[in-house]
């Protein structure tokens, strides 16, 4: 039989000791083992007390309950042992000084309902649960119900601080999860300590909340990493996730970082390794929203780097943001409302690079806003995508699109969508077959074809959308195979070479010149389309120059290409802009000049050759695609020549404009701007 010792009383000298901060979570003032109520020693035969008199707890065995208020010490190393705070007991302060638990039986550290715990780590700590999993759905009702399944069990509503200068081990890897907060329980990390976690389910997470102030944490789970996310029938708790601060590590089988309430996201140095989405907001109700203020991020996932199902904020406006860098995914950023508002990242992705969509929604106003920020993305789809508006007012944004021509750089919403650019510099680099430019703002372009500002097919594919489907037996996201590596000494993302960079000395994407003023009337949105032909191979540089030689952009290719848009404030109507590749002129252009409007039909896109004066009534090409009466036919053949709107590679800066070629170019030119065309969606 068990010994039994038996006290119950309250020391109102160590409750004392305890202080509530603003947000109801306690927090204890730094304690003095000398002056701690009781030391407990584990060993594998019993638990002696430093204070057999003292009151508050009980010893039966080798488990130990605490019953009061108090701060207490405990020691030593069980094979069979376990510690509870025993439910509705607040102002209990456990230290875990160089302690070592296993459990088989139930879980070796728990926090009972409505109990409030500062955890204080001092020395090296090891939790471990050894319970059988099966225990969980076992005929015997003695063993279902004593099955806990975390190594660091905090039950319904209880709140619990972990804090100190130690390490604790919370290994859940033989049973379920490391440490697992209950149905309104709140879970909070201070600076200082730290937590080594590893699960079979899910690592550190809480129902309620979970709050990272500080601290270093590493967690492996073959589940979710770190996790709030309540049962459906739980109507009440929050499902909050809050990191403040912290270095964290993150190695998942399913998603890294996932709320349902709410995520937020305001420091810290965070790493993610996921098979699935690295940080992820589920979206219930649709005013959800996953908001990223600041912090240091690295990505490597499966599927999405962030995704949330509504609302994606990033940055905060005022110049201040994260450092976000994506450098595997499956899509980079995605939510129903993208907005980028400050910040800087790189993002690499097997689909689209930025994503406005939500494939569960209809009838949503998707967006995708850029207000500030630096912003690098590398995708094998479309670099931003939104399935509906594209509104840039400022920032700096660099995107290279696929390089198959099955996708666009710039993709924006069928259906009365716009691309409006107000402010800001972007970039996009692609192929011409589904390129997009802006419905408003100056802007200009080089290569030829492209839509010239008609909309592409809005997302498809990708639009929230699951990945391509694993093969069988593979969590790892990355075909059974290890992540992707980055070659050595690269950070970027961006295959081994330094993001493009802006010209010495220049900060804000005008060529180190201050913008000019913008003339007036323009911003009536006419862009200038080049109609040389051009190509881009991996590694090459290019610039985008003004007579004088003043740069405007210079970067360097991350994959091959043959169509730019280039979108600045610095754009002025009637200047002449050259595009320089490898030190050599390759094509020039001015904004305004709608030159060249169009190109030889592509897959899935269809040019009547009805005049445009005839009925505009849509038809339906043989494989269902809307086909639309465009321009003549004589102005669709001579777009499909590519001509050029001035000699490539022209010496000659200032190329006359009233010559015989020019003027039946503008002609041209004009015919062409009448022309519908109608792509096939995506």
């Amino acid at each position: 039989m068990k010994a039994r010792i038996t006290k119950k009383a309250i020391s109102a000298a160590a409750a004392a000791t305890l202080i509530l901060t603003q947000t109801g979570v306690m927090s204890a003032l730094a304690y003095d083992e000398d002056t701690a109520d009781n030391v407990f020693t584990f060993t594998d035969t019993g638990i002696s007390a430093s204070d057999t008199d003292g009151e508050g707890f009980d010893i039966s065995g080798t488990e130990l309950t605490i019953s009061a208020a108090g701060t207490y010490v405990v020691t030593g190393e069980c094979a069979e042992g376990s510690i509870t705070v025993k439910k509705g007991t607040e102002g209990v302060v456990l230290v875990l000084s160089d302690i070592r638990l296993t459990s088989s039986e139930t879980s070796p550290l728990k926090i009972g309902k409505e109990a409030s715990a500062e955890i204080v780590i001092e020395g090296e700590n090891t939790l471990t649960d050894a319970e059988d999993p099966a225990n969980e759905d076992s005929a015997d009702e003695t063993a279902a119900a004593d099955f806990e399944g975390a190594a660091v069990k905090i039950k319904s509503n209880a709140n619990v601080v972990f804090s100190g200068s130690g390490t604790l081990t919370a290994d859940g890897s033989a049973c379920k999860n490391g440490i697992k907060g209950g149905e309104g329980a709140d879970i909070t990390v201070s600076e200082g300590v730290t937590l080594n976690v590893k699960a079979v389910n899910n690592a550190l997470s809480s129902d309620g909340s979970v709050t990272v102030n500080g601290g270093t944490l590493d967690l492996t789970a073959d589940g979710d990493g770190l996790k709030s996310s309540p049962d459906e029938d739980d109507e009440t708790s929050e499902a909050v996730v809050n990191i403040n601060g912290g270095d964290i590590t993150i190695s998942a089988g399913d998603d890294g970082i996932v709320a349902d309430g709410e995520l937020n996201i305001t420091g810290g140095n965070i790493s993610v390794t996921s098979a699935d989405d690295a940080i992820h907001l589920n979206g219930t109700d649709g005013g959800e929203s996953l908001n990223i203020l600041g912090g240091n991020i690295t990505i490597n996932a499966g599927d999405d780097g962030i995704h949330s199902d509504y609302l994606l904020n990033i940055g905060s406006g005022d110049g201040n943001g994260p450092t976000i860098v994506v450098e595997n995914s499956y899509e980079g950023f995605e939510g129903a409302v993208v907005n980028l508002n400050g910040g800087s990242g790189s993002i690499r992705s097997t689909d689209d690079g930025v994503n406005a969509a939500n494939g569960d929604l209809t009838g949503y106003s998707f967006e995708l806003n850029i207000t500030g920020g630096e912003w690098y993305i590398n995708a094998d789809g479309d670099g931003l995508d939104s399935n509906g508006d594209i509104n840039i007012s400022g920032g700096y944004t660099e995107v290279f699109g696929s390089s198959m021509g099955d996708n666009a750089a710039l993709d924006y919403g069928d259906f009365n969508c716009n691309f409006n650019v107000t402010g800001g510099t972007v970039i996009g680099v692609g192929m011409s077959q589904m390129a997009t430019s802006p419905t408003s703002g100056k802007y200009i372009t080089f290569g030829a074809g492209g839509m010239g500002g008609g909309n592409p097919g809005g997302g498809q594919p990708g639009d929230g959308q699951e990945p391509p489907t694993k093969p069988d037996s593979d969590d790892s996201g990355f075909g059974g195979q290890e992540p992707p590596t980055k070659p050595d000494g690269d950070d970027s993302g961006f295959g081994g070479q330094e993001p493009p960079t802006k010209p010495d000395g220049d900060d804000s994407g005008f060529g180190g010149q201050e913008p000019p003023t913008k003339p007036d009337g323009g911003d009536n949105g006419f862009g200038g389309q080049g109609g040389t032909a051009i190509t881009l191979n991996d590694g090459d540089s290019f610039e985008i120059k003004v007579a004088d030689g003043n740069v405007l952009y210079s970067g360097k290719a991350v994959k091959s290409a043959n169509h730019i848009v280039f979108s600045s404030e610095a754009l002025e109507e009637g200047v002449t802009y050259y595009l320089y590749i490898n030190g050599e002129q390759a094509a020039e252009t001015t904004v305004g000049a709608a030159a060249n409007l169009g190109a030889p039909p592509t897959d899935g896109q269809t040019v009547s050759t009805e005049s445009t004066e005839s009925s505009s009534a849509d038809s339906s090409s043989a494989d269902g695609t809307s086909a639309s009466t465009s321009t003549s036919a004589s102005a669709s053949a001579a777009a499909a020549t590519g001509t050029a709107s001035a000699s490539a590679g022209s010496s000659d800066p200032n190329p006359s404009t009233g010559s015989a070629e020019g003027i039946a170019f503008a002609a041209l030119g004009l015919a062409a701007a009448a022309a519908v065309i109608v792509r096939k969606r995506r």
